[in-house]
């Protein structure tokens, strides 16, 4: 095509930090940075993020019931607008059923299978919207974030791979780094009340405590040796309607006032400075941002491999990647971690330069890269 002077890229939430509303703002930052004029349509939107990013903000009402409708009528209201004011590109993140480029952040379908244990019914809101986007296949090239999502999105709806790319998501480098680790990290385990000796474990999320398998670490941890669990305490950051329940968990399990429960917090990486260890054993987190920040601030981290950011490990993290729900082989990679502050470090360093390759720059070169090598701009 001619060169770049308008994209569209519509998202029908775009307010807070979720890894699909930063995604959108990388690609606003991107285009403008490449001189289009860069229309940003939602139902929710951050006006004030928009603008600082480059673009444009478009409001638009939403159905006054939520479900299946509420998402379809804001298909109807962008693609409306879309025809009506034609452009150069147009980017969906998963919303919308006719576009250039489509932007997945999840796989529904199969993180409802590996959660509940069963397909996703006919009634499931997203499972039905992502069926639907998906089946009809209205895109000239899908862009996953993981290539554990590509393999699952392309088996399931039978894509083409050549339709499908992979782009990681990066993290911001100015709030994501280990500079400040030591001036800052006395301060959160003294508010935790654990001192500077302590070795601290910590799980951090948006939410969603089934998914991210906080059970199963609650469950794990208790079956750490005596001596090594002696030293330890343990850290869960996330909303969560029901932490009561993760609480009475770790009560009955033994672990006591060594676990701690906080919902999210504005400067998270003042968690990620506290910790000694990152875990994440989810049962499935499609990229997992957390992990690469994790990463960015010199953590070692043990994760699941149904983790897609675990694809960026380096060398020596990779024996940290335990087979999804396999209890013995998270707790016999935590002992190593715990029993040797030498391989935290090395690991942790080594996490650190992988991630400076990582950042929210470099993801948008990527995704840029992407569209130029298939075609999609020149």
């Amino acid at each position: 095509m001619d060169r770049l002077t308008s994209v569209a890229i519509a998202i029908r939430q775009l307010r807070g930090n979720t890894g699909a509303v930063r995604h959108a703002r990388v690609q606003t930052r991107l285009f403008h940075r490449l001189g289009a004029r860069v229309d940003v349509y939602g139902e929710s939107v951050d006006k004030r993020a928009v603008r600082e990013s480059g673009g444009i903000p478009h409001a638009l009402s939403g159905w006054p019931l939520g479900g299946y409708w509420r998402r379809r009528v804001f298909n109807s209201r962008v693609l409306r607008r879309l025809h009506r004011n034609p452009h150069g590109l147009v980017i969906g993140h998963g919303d919308i059923l006719e576009q250039d480029v489509l932007c997945l952040h999840n796989c529904v379908h199969l993180a409802h299978e590996l959660i509940h244990g069963r397909p996703t019914p006919a009634n499931h809101v997203m499972g039905r919207v992502h069926g639907e986007v998906l089946s009809k296949k209205n895109f000239r090239l899908l862009v996953a974030n993981s290539s554990l999502m590509a393999k699952d999105i392309i088996e399931r709806f039978d894509i083409e791979p050549e339709r499908v790319g992979v782009v990681h998501r990066g993290h911001d480098p100015a709030q994501f780094n280990g500079d400040e680790r030591d001036a800052r990290r006395p301060r959160l385990r003294t508010e935790l009340g654990i001192g500077q000796e302590g070795i601290l474990i910590g799980l951090v999320t948006s939410g969603n405590f089934e998914k991210r398998n906080v059970a199963f670490f609650l469950r794990s941890v208790s079956r750490l040796p005596a001596e090594l669990r002696g030293r330890c305490y343990y850290l869960v950051v996330g909303k969560e309607r029901n932490v009561g329940h993760y609480r009475s968990m770790a009560r009955e399990l033994g672990l006591g006032d060594r676990a701690r429960f906080s919902d999210s917090v504005a400067d998270v990486q003042d968690v990620f400075h506290a910790l000694d260890i990152y875990v994440l054993p989810a049962k499935l987190e499609e990229f997992g941002r957390t992990v690469l920040e994790a990463m960015a601030c010199g953590l070692p981290v043990v994760t699941s491999d149904r983790v897609g950011c675990s694809e960026l490990f380096p060398s020596a993290s990779r024996a940290f990647v335990f087979p999804s729900g396999e209890a013995e082989e998270f707790v016999r990679r935590l002992c190593q971690l715990i029993a040797h502050p030498e391989l935290r470090r090395e690991l942790g360093e080594a996490n650190r330069a992988v991630a400076l390759q990582n950042t929210e720059q470099h993801e948008a070169q990527r995704f840029e890269g992407l569209l130029r090598e298939r075609g999609v701009i020149s």
